[in-house]
C-alpha cells in the first residue's frame, strides 16, 4: 500500500513538563498507550526496530501517541521542538513506529531512490520545500493529525514556511513494519525563501540543492540512534 504523507506539520505545540521522566500522553479516544519510554530526550524501544533515539536536549518533549491508523497500521509517535523566543516553532523531530496489522497483507512502498545512513540504520530519504503549511488541514485518521494534537493546547505557531525531510526504515524483510523519522525547519531559521527554492512549479529548484546538504546535516546533527543488539 503506498502512503502519502504531507510530512509537513501546522498548528501549534504543546510542552509537557520538562525533567528527566518525560511521559508519552496516550490518547484519550482510543485507549492505546505508548510502548515505548521517554525519558530526558531519549526514546527507547524494544521492538520494531530494537533501538534507542536520543534527541538534542534543546528540543522539548511534546508528548507521544499510539493509535490505529486508517484501520490497517499500528502507529506510535513521539514529537519534539525547539521554539524561539516568542514560542514560535523553529525545529521539529517526529518519531513515529508503524506497522500493518495481522488482519492485512499491505507491504510499505516508497517511490524515493535516495539513502541515508544515520546510526548504522538504512533510511529511505526524501526531502520537501513549502509554503503556507500552517493553513492546510491533515486528513482525518491521518498521522498528520495525530501529531497536531500534541502540538495545538499551547497556541504556539508553527511558520507557514517549512523545510522538511523524511527518513523511512524498513525493520525487517517484509517491509511491513517501519521507523520514520521527520525532521521540519523553518525556512526563515534556515535563512532561505520558498520563493527562491522551488521553481514556476513547485517543484524544488537548483538552489534548494544547494541549500539542502546544510540542511540534511542539522537534520541528523540533532538525532542519535543507537540499535540495540
Amino acid at each position: 500500500m503506498t502512503k502519502t504523507r504531507l510530512f509537513l506539520l501546522v498548528s501549534a505545540l504543546a510542552l509537557a513538563p520538562l525533567g528527566f521522566a518525560q511521559q508519552p500522553r496516550a490518547s484519550a479516544d482510543d485507549g492505546l498507550r505508548p510502548v515505548r519510554t521517554v525519558a530526558s530526550n531519549v526514546i527507547s524501544s524494544e521492538h520494531s526496530p530494537a533501538v534507542r533515539i536520543t534527541i538534542d536536549p534543546k528540543f522539548a518533549y511534546a508528548g507521544g501517541k499510539r493509535f490505529i491508523l486508517y484501520g490497517v497500521a499500528e502507529a506510535e509517535i513521539h514529537v519534539f521542538a525547539e521554539l524561539d523566543a516568542d514560542k514560535k516553532l523553529q525545529r521539529l523531530y517526529w518519531v513515529q513506529f508503524e506497522g500493518y496489522l495481522p488482519s492485512n497483507r499491505h507491504t510499505y512502498r516508497y517511490k524515493s531512490p535516495r539513502k541515508m545512513a544515520v546510526g548504522g540504520l538504512e533510511f529511505i530519504l526524501d526531502t520537501n520545500v513549502a509554503a503556507g503549511v500552517s493553513a492546510r488541514a491533515p486528513r482525518d485518521g491521518s498521522d498528520q493529525e495525530a501529531v497536531n494534537e500534541l502540538l495545538k493546547a499551547a497556541g504556539w505557531a508553527f511558520p507557514d514556511d517549512v523545510l522538511s525531510a523524511r527518513l523511512v526504515h524498513m525493520t525487517d524483510s517484509s517491509n511491513r513494519n517501519e521507523l520514520m523519522i521527520i525532521y521540519a525547519e523553518s525556512a526563515a531559521a534556515a535563512g532561505a525563501s520558498v520563493a527562491d527554492l522551488v521553481d514556476g512549479s513547485g517543484k524544488p529548484s537548483t538552489k534548494w540543492t544547494e541549500v539542502e546538504r546544510a540542511f540534511l546535516a542539522r537534520a541528523v546533527s540533532g538525532l542519535k540512534i543507537d540499535p540495540l543488539k
